[in-house]
């Protein structure tokens, strides 16, 4: 069984919804980019990882920290991640 791992990138044209209550802007919609692939993240970087049968999504930290939380869907149903 190969298990397929992806990184968020909160740049470009990620769709974000601000929140009246916080003081923070949300991640509604993430993209993902798989894990060769993410120039972006360094080996220091500390992720929140999601898994969900063959599939496992990693959130970086900071970007976390920076947007409250990633309202995101797995196979199983939605999920928030938060840091």
């Amino acid at each position: 069984m190969k298990l397929s791992l992806t990184l968020i990138t909160l740049c470009g044209t990620l769709a974000v919804a601000q929140q009246k209550s916080l003081p923070y802007k949300t991640v509604d919609h993430p993209e993902f980019v798989p894990a060769s692939q993410a120039a972006f993240a360094g080996d220091s970087d500390r992720l929140i990882g999601v898994t969900d049968g063959k599939v496992a999504k990693a959130y970086l930290a900071a970007d976390l920290a920076q947007h409250g939380v990633v309202q995101d869907r797995l196979s199983s149903g939605p999920v928030a991640v938060t840091w």
